[in-house]
């Protein structure tokens, strides 16, 4: 399949994706669908990590008669593990796969959870356009901006130095169905499932994830119940609720995974 973007391995580790958000900026060379991100890494030292790549499309506007630009948020891949001393490429597939324009400047970039230090090979190159989001944003960052859902901040784009080694691979026929990429409910459009990312909030689209041994479940009252029956923490949940709807309530999970698969799957 086609690709596009930077294919070689720098010979640096030198930036960071662990609470950090790394990209380089490329230019599309026909329309397409994105299918994956590939990004060249090293787990340098810490716990088994995770990370994420994204896509952001750089757009131009005009305030007064000065032309600006800022990066506009397209698409978020899966997630992936990154086990202890990994290096190597990691695969970083669209759920939902964007839409491409040819000529369109993209920034193709990765970031990972602050268990370890992963860095992102890159090279020595004058001409690269490229972002570095640094450090605090992720850590202390209102709850919603930090990994996973890094997509709120937009990357300002500035001249670095260094090339990233990451690369899309897109296809040319459109898909005909857009899972989210958090929690995977289909949508029929790109667009319909990019308003579903952004207008649902980090617990709702995400894991809640126990802090005393990293499990994770879909709903609140599952986390509720596994902090019960696993670490002794509070009581039991007493009914279970939809993540979309605000009163929609059943006494079992099941009732609300059946509920969630027949009313919100589009």
């Amino acid at each position: 399949m086609p690709t596009f973007g930077n294919t070689q391995v720098g010979s640096e580790f030198v930036h960071s994706l662990s609470t950090n958000f790394i990209a380089s900026r490329f230019v599309a060379p026909e329309d397409g669908f994105g299918e994956k991100i590939a990004v060249y890494v090293k787990h340098i030292y810490g716990l088994d990590s995770r990370m994420r790549a994204a896509i952001y499309a750089e757009i131009p506007y005009v305030i007064g008669s000065v032309t600006r630009k800022f990066a506009a948020y397209v698409m978020t891949t899966e997630e992936q593990p990154i086990q202890r001393g990994f290096e190597g490429w990691v695969i970083l597939n669209f759920l939902a796969k964007p839409p491409l324009w040819k000529a369109t400047k993209y920034f193709l970039g990765g970031w990972a959870d602050e268990k370890a230090t992963i860095m992102i090979a890159t090279a020595p190159y004058d001409q690269a356009i490229s972002c570095d989001l640094e450090g605090d944003h992720m850590i202390t960052s209102p709850k919603g901006l930090g990994y996973p859902r890094f997509f709120e901040i937009c990357p300002k784009s500035y001249r670095a130095k260094y090339i990233a080694s990451i690369h899309c691979v897109y296809a040319l026929t459109a898909p005909t169905i857009f899972p989210c990429p958090y929690c995977s409910v289909p949508f029929p459009s790109y667009d319909a499932v990019l308003n579903h990312i952004k207008n649902t909030p980090t617990e709702m689209i995400h894991l809640n994830i126990c802090q005393k041994d990293g499990q994770s479940f879909f709903l609140k009252e599952e986390l509720q119940q596994h902090k019960y029956d696993k670490h002794g923490i509070g009581s039991p949940p007493q009914e279970y609720s939809c993540i979309f709807c605000c009163s929609f309530k059943r006494p079992t999970a099941t009732e609300v995974y059946t509920h969630i698969n027949d009313v919100h799957a589009t």
